[in-house]
């Protein structure tokens, strides 16, 4: 149950990582208040998040799936979840390396590395939350599949009491 809560808690330091650089966005007009805000939550969440709870998670991870990752024959099924998870794994480290650019140097405007910098860790962040929802919720974990069984049988038991 413990690794269940592992999981939960970075689900939602992400979401919550994502919503706050998602409040960054120069385009949605905020005002300097919220934005200031959110930049240092974003700050906080992601620094928290990466050293403390994220790549420790991920390097036991891939210790755990090394043999699976290394198999050459494999169901589809652990092909995909391979792909998929060396898939998060780039995109995470794409994350890390232009936001701690984006954090040391910044997006100055007329820099280059600033800009791609930017928009690399504006549309890789999307595709790591979906990557995130995909594999928490539709690889089906342990806990996903428990809870679903549970449902079930709680919906059916409803249905033959009426």
């Amino acid at each position: 149950m413990k690794t269940m809560k592992n999981y939960k808690t970075i689900e939602i330091m992400t979401y919550i990582t994502f919503i706050t650089g998602f409040l960054l966005w120069e385009d949605l007009g905020i005002q300097w208040q919220t934005f200031k805000i959110s930049q240092i939550l974003h700050f906080l969440v992601s620094i928290v998040i990466t050293v403390f709870l994220l790549l420790p998670f991920m390097f036991s991870h891939v210790k755990k799936h090394k043999k699976t990752i290394l198999k050459s024959k494999k169901s589809y099924k652990k092909r995909r979840q391979t792909f998929l998870g060396i898939l998060m794994g780039i995109t995470l480290l794409s994350l890390i390396i232009s936001g701690t650019y984006l954090f040391f140097v910044g997006n100055r405007g007329g820099d280059t590395y600033g800009i791609v910098s930017n928009f690399v860790h504006f549309y890789f962040s999307f595709l790591f939350a979906f990557l995130i929802i995909y594999h928490s919720y539709y690889l089906g974990r342990d806990g996903v599949r428990k809870d679903k069984d549970f449902l079930k049988k709680l919906f059916n038991k409803k249905s033959e009491n009426q």
